[in-house]
């Protein structure tokens, strides 16, 4: 049984924070209130996050930056029709 990390784990750089900025760039994006706005920076941050994804020497940091990002605009999607809903005088429950 091996013990000891593959090359590419080994290697890596990672530093928790960053995928906490990514994940918070990422809601922001998705929070813009104008829509053509909004589109183009969720658009252009989830391509910055593919690109390292797709290029041969990717790590695993790459594609976990992409999921925070992802799942950033997912909540950041999720306040923004929480927010229209409160604003238009429909509380959830």
């Amino acid at each position: 049984m091996r013990t000891d990390p593959p090359d590419a784990t080994a290697r890596a750089v990672d530093v928790g924070t960053s995928y906490g900025f990514h994940a918070t760039l990422g809601a922001l994006a998705a929070a813009v209130p104008h829509r053509r706005a909004r589109t183009t920076a969720t658009a252009g941050l989830l391509a910055l996050g593919t690109w390292p994804v797709l290029r041969p020497a990717r790590t695993f940091t790459d594609a976990g930056h992409l999921t925070a990002t992802a799942l950033g605009v997912m909540c950041g999607a999720g306040i923004r029709r929480r927010a229209r809903g409160t604003a238009k005088g429909r509380a959830y429950k």
